[in-house]
């Protein structure tokens, strides 16, 4: 025995549940719950697909230096008396030579 899946796409259906929302009603009641429903859906599957993009990417950061970005791993933090900043290897060589007078 053959399936047939009569299961409509989300556009498919779309018109029909504006439709049934401006008539109002119980089947306007329905069309606005399936809809908050397929919106808490998305909202889960985007902020899941997020944090795994998130968790995937290189951690990266600017140097404050050359404004080129670099791994976190490979930058070096500063602190100064207004803000924190970030140089990279090559910047804070410079830096340090210019602080050293050098």
């Amino acid at each position: 025995m053959e399936c047939i899946d009569l299961t409509p796409t989300w556009t498919a259906i779309l018109p029909v549940l504006i439709h049934l929302i401006r008539q109002g009603g119980e089947g306007g009641d329905t069309a606005r719950a399936e809809l908050m429903s397929l919106a808490a859906q998305v909202d889960a599957i985007n902020a899941k697909t997020r944090a795994e993009a998130e968790a995937e990417a290189p951690r990266v950061i600017h140097c404050d230096g050359c404004s080129k970005r670099f791994p976190c791993d490979d930058m070096t933090f500063h602190d100064s008396q207004d803000e924190t900043f970030a140089l990279c290897e090559r910047c804070k060589q410079a830096d340090r030579a210019y602080t050293d007078g050098g």
